[in-house]
């Protein structure tokens, strides 16, 4: 199983994007181009971070035309990666299954072991990049 369904190909083109929208800017695809279109009249001190918003997209221009030229093979990634991320989340929701059951399994196998799995450590948090915790440590929040 990949964990990059294509997305990340796109992610300086959609910063570039993502910016334009932030400043005011509208892009409009033109074939193997996009033309950038200012604002009106911005404020003095909008106009000066409108055209650094436009230096970076130009920075960023073959990736944004990457996204803006090519509709068909942006419609194919993103039905790709949905198919992807669905099955990435069917193999999360199985594994956290298998994790439920082999915690049960365990505190039944030990049940004088009542502390966390981890040991003195504890479960990674949930805040911090963690899925699932331990029985132990979810009676002691």
């Amino acid at each position: 199983m990949t964990l990059d369904p294509g997305l990340s190909q796109y992610q300086s083109g959609l910063e570039g994007i993502e910016i334009a929208r932030n400043h005011g800017l509208q892009l409009v695809p033109n074939g193997e181009h996009v033309n950038i279109v200012r604002p009106k009249e911005p404020a003095a001190d909008d106009a000066v971070r409108v055209d650094l918003a436009i230096e970076i997209i130009r920075r960023r221009k073959d990736d944004v035309v990457a996204i803006t030229s090519d509709r068909e093979r942006t419609r194919q990634t993103l039905s790709a990666a949905q198919e992807a991320l669905a099955k990435a989340n069917k193999w999360v929701i199985d594994q956290l299954d298998l994790w439920d059951r082999l915690e049960s399994a365990y505190r039944a196998l030990w049940p004088e072991d009542t502390g966390c799995v981890r040991g003195e450590e504890g479960c990674i948090p949930i805040g911090a990049g963690g899925v699932v915790r331990c029985v132990s440590c979810r009676e002691a929040s």
